[in-house]
Parts: structure tokens; sequence; C-alpha cells
């Protein structure tokens, strides 16, 4: 007899959270599909990981799973990023997914791995053209992959039809489910989850083709203790537990060496003035975020590659003021291929 748990681990954004639900850890599709497990297999302990972080994607996904998911061993990992990944561009969202799942089949190749689409719609119900590219990418890689997928935006589209009440009656806000919504979700996935523990783990072939990132990693504020730090308190997710802060007191920091830089994760409290990235000292500069037109109410973050992608750089960031004041910005990590 299985002396280990089994684990089921997912990793997505604040669906996967379980944002909207009545209650996070009894209603989400998250919970619902760990409670099924243990009804399907009573004879063993069931841990479910959640590793849902709202307003983030595939993006951050890549940097997020080898600490959140794989260092854990999961029997089977559910995978959620569609809608969050219609603010990347379609080639990085490629690239990002592609790399996490390439990942998750080298370094967990006795676990199972299942992807869900979820749906979003606009106020009035339409459909999103940029919802749908992100959709399909999100369809042909767990094809490509050999990924199976649950597609929980077709389970909700069957939902509003058969019953003829409109969107708003299982995605209130037209992206996060209500408990209805989440149960739809559920009913979709839980059989497969189900299955899947129940298989004899045998070794999955990683799937060929593709340029994938194959060693992507996070320099963090813990990674160089020397740099400030500001802790984010009102949010316990390890990525804002601390982060480095440029604010006029504090303007800049360097970090030394050659680097091969995809990006910045950013994100601000107050007005924020322009980030700046120096390419070797000073000889040239990239504006990497302007707010000087936008307020946040809200930490809101922001993941920048743009500006400096495949660039080999010593890498300085200052920040320069905001016309109005206020100027701060909190920096959670430079992200490596």
């Amino acid at each position: 007899m299985r002396q280990t748990p089994l684990k089921v681990a997912f990793l997505g954004g604040s669906i996967t959270d379980g944002y909207g639900a009545s209650q996070k850890e009894k209603s989400s599709y998250r919970a619902l599909v760990v409670e099924a497990v243990r009804e399907s297999c009573p004879e063993h302990e069931v841990i479910g990981l959640n590793c849902g972080l709202g307003g983030t994607g595939s993006d951050l996904g890549l940097f997020r799973v080898r600490s959140e998911v794989i260092a854990h061993s999961p029997d089977v990992v559910v995978v959620e990023f569609a809608i969050n990944d219609t603010d990347l561009s379609p080639r990085w969202r490629r690239l990002a997914l592609g790399s996490l799942l390439n990942l998750l089949r080298r370094e967990l190749p006795h676990s199972q791995v299942i992807g869900l689409v979820t749906e979003r719609r606009d106020a009035s119900g339409n459909s999103i053209p940029e919802v749908r590219s992100s959709q399909k990418d999100h369809l042909e890689l767990f094809r490509h992959f050999g990924v199976p997928c649950v597609a929980g935006h077709e389970a909700i589209q069957a939902a509003v039809e058969a019953s003829g009440l409109g969107w708003g009656v299982f995605l209130p806000d037209g992206v996060h489910p209500n408990d209805a919504g989440y149960r739809l979700y559920s009913d979709c996935l839980s059989p497969i989850v189900c299955q899947m523990v129940k298989r004899e783990s045998q070794p999955v072939a990683s799937a060929t083709g593709g340029k994938w990132l194959q060693n992507p990693r996070l320099i963090t504020p813990t990674s160089h203790p020397h740099l400030i730090k500001a802790p984010i308190e009102s949010i316990s997710h390890p990525l804002y537990s601390s982060a480095w802060h440029l604010s006029p007191d504090h303007p800049k920091f360097k970090l030394h060496g050659s680097l091969s830089c995809l990006g910045l994760l950013v994100w601000v409290t107050r007005r924020s003035g322009t980030l700046i990235a120096t390419d070797r000292g000073s000889a040239n500069s990239y504006p990497l975020w302007d707010s000087y037109s936008q307020t946040f109410e809200r930490l809101a973050p922001r993941f920048l590659q743009k500006n400096l992608r495949a660039r080999e750089i010593n890498l300085c960031l200052s920040i320069q003021a905001h016309p109005e004041g206020g100027e701060e910005a909190l920096i959670a990590g430079i992200l490596l291929a």
C-alpha cells in the first residue's frame, strides 16, 4: 500500500486561487477537485497544493514552478493560465507556456499534467478575440506536449446556452466564477484527475520540437540580502513577502555581471515615476515603466520583458521622480533565461 500522500498541485492565477467563490477552500474548483479525489481514494491521504496567484500568467508561472510545484513532487499538476495569458504577446505566451510544460515533463516525468482552459467575456457577454487567441494557443500547446486538457470555457458556454440565463449566472464579473461556475469546472476536471491518481505512475517522454527556455530562474531580494527590502504585509504569497524598494530616498540599485535577462517583475503601490534600466554602465538607458498617466489603487504586478529581452547587460535600475510626487516602485525579482 502506498505510504505517502497523494498530492495534486494547482498552478494558475486568481481563478485557481478561488477568487469569487463563497469559500475558497470549499467551493473553488480546486477545493472541489481535491474533495472528489478524497472520496475516490478514501484509503489515501490527499493533499491539494494551492499555487494560484492572482494576476499572473504562464510567464511568471514559469519562474514559480520549481519552488511551488516541482519541489513538492505532486502526483498530478493542473495548469490554468489561459485568461491571464491574454495580456502577453502571442510569441511570449507560447514561449512561456511551452517552457513551463517542458520543465514539468523534464523534472516530473512520473507526474501527470492536465490543462484547464477557462472563460472570459466582456460586459455584454460577447466573445473577446484576444481571449480566443490565448485559449487556442493553450489548447495547441497542451496537445503538443501530450497533456490532456479540460475545455472549461466550452462547458460554461454550453451551460449558458442550456439555461438561457446569461453569463452572469456563472461568471458574475465575466472572468471569475461564482460557486455554480466553479462547480462546472470541477465537474469537468474531477473525473480525469481521479483517474490519474489511480493510474500506476509511468515516466512520460518529453515532447520534441520547440526552442524552450531550459533553465529559467528568478533572482529575488533574498538572493541579495544587502539590497533594501520592503515587506508587503497584506499579501502572504512568498513572491510578495519582500521586494527591492526604489523611492526618492533610495532611487537605484546595481546588479553587476553579464546577465541574459528576460525581464523584471514589478509592481507599484502609488504613482510611480519612470523606471530605467541602464545597459553596460551608462551607455544606453531603456525606459521600462512610465506610469505618469496611471494610478494604481492596489498592488499591480507587471511583467516587463520588452526592452530587456535577450540583452546581455550589467543592470542598473533607477526610478525618476513623478511630477506629482508619491513615487515608489517595488521589484520582486529579475527573470533570467
